[in-house]
């Protein structure tokens, strides 16, 4: 539907992203046919900023496809410089954490109790 009736409303953009990251028809493909999706959708580049959006959104509860995917594509900087490295992936996943700490959703994820 979205490649039908595409969409510059960042929502938008998002709910794709995470339905392309999170169906487990996508989970054994590589990042390399990914992005190809990704491209012929037209939600090319990727950012840091996705990967956090996509990883704090309740919905989400796998990460590897995604993670793969950041290390081989995403674009770090402004002069298209792809792929995030493992400091950086441990970086942002501590922001994640952070976030997902305000998420009750996502508490039980990390295995943590919720605050009262």
């Amino acid at each position: 539907m979205y490649t039908d009736f595409r969409s510059s409303d960042s929502t938008a953009r998002l709910v794709i992203l995470i339905t392309l990251f999170i169906n487990p028809e996508n989970l054994h493909h590589g990042p390399a046919a990914i992005h190809a999706k990704l491209e012929a959708l037209g939600l090319t580049p990727m950012t840091r900023k996705d990967v956090y959006n996509i990883l704090v959104n309740p919905f989400v509860d796998r990460y590897n496809l995604l993670f793969d995917y950041a290390k081989w594509g995403v674009i770090k900087d402004k002069d298209g410089r792809k792929g995030m490295k493992e400091s950086e992936i441990k970086e942002l996943v501590e922001e994640v954490v952070s976030r997902c700490l305000e998420l009750s959703c996502k508490v039980s994820i990390l295995g943590l109790t919720p605050p009262r």
